[in-house]
């Protein structure tokens, strides 16, 4: 009604509608009106400054005065006004209108914190229509810092729907700000800050990375929320658990394929920096040793069951249920991490210790170790969000290693393999980086693939070689077939007689690994300690060659003996440095002798005076500080 009365007589009344809102908002208002007629009053004053701006101007230039009148509960009713009219999507920002746009944003200044908090609350939609209004991000970056907990809050949220939703709306600073508020002392703005990271992640990057699109402009900042995540993830524990949830369950999403899911990991691991690389690291080692600690109580468990009145296997539970609780966050309220862990894996339902055993299975498919996790939670019926849940969820988290699982580790390679062909390192490199580290934690899931890893190192070019070899060196070749293993031979060879430093050595620890007669590595021998007696360039590499075939079949160096602790006690390590013996020759002097004694199990097997030999030269070395590099 009021807006077809604002239709039918604009232009004829305006001096009377001017007159009127004036009365009824400004002047009653000094005298006192009350809020329900106040209410209607600035119901009809919006619709009218939607449809004829030129008529609502005067009125509203006149009302914005009270965003500096002293009574903050009237300072708040004009600020609300203002926020409703700015914010509705049939505003729009004339020249006049930003005008009154500056004398509003500028109450982010306000005093009140309630005000503050309600032109935050509006801001995310306003931002969109004025995103060269400079003075209105630059407030709200320092609102983001504000002393009031509940406006650093209002400012967080608003942040990240603006990023959401109009990404080309917010700066590198804006967004630096709201990486500031994932560090900040009340739980309240950290935990929102953190899960809003994760989520302009997932929608501006992981989205287009996993379907192999380009990033636009406007999304390629945003690769830095994943960087704030992972350092974040280093403030305490409980936030450490909280982070890796967000990287495992939003950047790489609990929906996407393994496929996709490699794709994304891929990129965060390429975008992040080497420094932060270590927190991702010490991930994967932390679900390792949760997953052997679990492995561990398991095992006490099953054993109390077939011998209940064993005090040496309730002490040996008790233990392990120590060394598992001290890796979780204390999940609060009164409730005992002990407890919590000792009932779980002493449940009597057999289908609990089925699902933990599959989580714990290292060749388990990720569909299969996502199933188990939400089945678990499902049959503990516990109620959702509360303490024992959150404990429970971070515990199976850490425990299932879902991001780079078995499948995961086989479409990873692929994906680098590709990235590979493509020639493009700065993805083909991190992805082999990430196939090294599962490997390290997690050989049995990296084992299945050595063939492909094989072939992929004698086709790859100098750079991939000595990563690709590297993941190798983990795997267990028992999963090659005959056939494999014997075009294997010669690939390896390859790269060993290349002489490369420490990518020769882990070569030639796989061969030993396939290698089922002496034929091939006795030939190597033959070749390496040629090359030794020549010495030069290739002198560290093939020590360690040679130094690696000791360790793993001991009978093929018995010839060389004498020859070999003559080079490395005799000459190498008396030696003063210079141009023919560098510190690297006498490390790998002393790495050689220390293969050469753990190689050989029956001591018998050497001269009598060998074995003294050796360990004098390297208990003097230990002595002597001068040589301490």
């Amino acid at each position: 009604m009021a807006l077809s009365l604002i239709r039918k007589t604009e232009g004829t009344l305006e001096n009377e509608m001017q007159a009127y809102f004036r009365e009824k908002l400004i002047q009653k208002g000094e005298e006192g009106e009350d809020k329900e007629s106040r209410k209607d009053y600035l119901e009809m004053l919006h619709e009218l400054a939607i449809n004829n701006q030129d008529l609502s101007i005067p009125i509203l230039t006149e009302y914005s005065s009270w965003l500096e009148v002293e009574k903050p509960e009237e300072r708040l009713e004009c600020i609300e006004f203002f926020g409703n009219l700015f914010s509705s999507e049939e505003c729009v920002l004339s020249q006049e209108y930003m005008s009154l746009l500056k004398n509003y944003v500028l109450r982010m200044k306000d005093v009140n914190a309630g005000i503050r908090c309600s032109i935050l609350n509006k801001l995310h939609k306003i931002l969109p229509k004025a995103p060269k209004m400079d003075k209105l991000l630059e407030l709200l970056e320092d609102r983001a810092s504000d002393i009031d907990e509940k406006v650093r809050l209002a400012a967080t949220n608003c942040i990240i729907s603006a990023a959401s939703a109009h990404p080309e709306c917010v700066s590198s600073e804006l967004l630096l700000a709201l990486g500031n508020r994932a560090l900040d002392k009340r739980m309240s703005v950290r935990r929102p800050a953190l899960v809003g990271l994760a989520h302009l992640f997932k929608k501006h990057i992981s989205e287009r990375w996993k379907s192999k699109r380009p990033l636009g402009k406007s999304q390629k900042k945003f690769t830095w929320c994943a960087t704030r995540l992972i350092q974040c993830g280093k403030a305490d524990m409980m936030t450490e658990y909280f982070v890796e949830g967000l990287l495992d369950d939003v950047i790489l999403a609990v929906e996407y394929s393994p496929a996709e899911r490699a794709r994304c990991l891929i990129g965060v691991y390429a975008s992040i920096p080497e420094d932060d690389k270590i927190t991702f690291h010490n991930l994967l080692s932390k679900k390792k040793a949760m997953n052997d600690c679990v492995r561990s109580l398991m095992e006490a468990s099953r054993k109390l069951e077939e011998n209940p009145g064993d005090d040496d296997l309730k002490k040996r539970l008790e233990v392990q249920v120590q060394r598992v609780a001290s890796k979780l966050p204390d999940p609060g309220q009164n409730y005992s991490r002990m407890d919590m862990v000792r009932d779980l894996f002493t449940h009597d339902h057999d289908q609990v210790k089925n699902l933990l055993e599959k989580m714990v299975d290292p060749l388990a498919e990720y569909d299969v170790l996502r199933a188990s996790r939400k089945e678990l939670l499902r049959i503990l019926e516990i109620e959702d969000k509360s303490p024992p849940f959150v404990f429970f969820k971070r515990l199976i988290q850490r425990l299932c290693n879902t991001v780079i699982p078995v499948d995961g580790v086989q479409v990873l390679l692929e994906e680098v393999k590709e990235q590979m062909e493509k020639g493009r390192r700065k993805l083909a490199i991190p992805g082999l980086q990430l196939l090294d580290h599962s490997g390290k934690y997690f050989p049995a899931i990296a084992s299945p693939s050595a063939s492909k890893l094989i072939d992929m190192a004698a086709d790859a070019k100098e750079g991939y070689v000595s990563l690709i070899v590297e993941v190798l060196s983990y795997c267990d070749m028992v999963v090659l077939k005959p056939s494999q293993a014997k075009a294997a031979i010669p690939k390896l060879s390859s790269i060993i007689k290349q002489k490369i430093e420490k990518t020769s050595k882990l070569a030639t620890r796989t061969l030993c690994k396939i290698s089922k007669s002496s034929k091939e590595l006795r030939s190597l021998v033959n070749d390496i300690v040629s090359t030794l007696r020549v010495g030069g360039k290739h002198l560290v590499a093939g020590l360690q060659i040679v130094g690696e075939i000791a360790l793993n079949k001991s009978e093929l160096v018995m010839n060389y003996e004498d020859e070999l602790l003559a080079l490395t006690i005799d000459e190498l390590l008396p030696a003063k440095l210079g141009k023919k013996v560098q510190i690297q020759h006498k490390v790998a002097a002393v790495e050689f002798l220390q293969d050469f004694m753990m190689g050989f199990q029956d001591p018998e097997s050497v001269a009598n005076s060998t074995f003294p030999r050796v360990v004098e030269t390297l208990w003097n070395i230990l002595q002597d500080e001068s040589t301490s590099p």
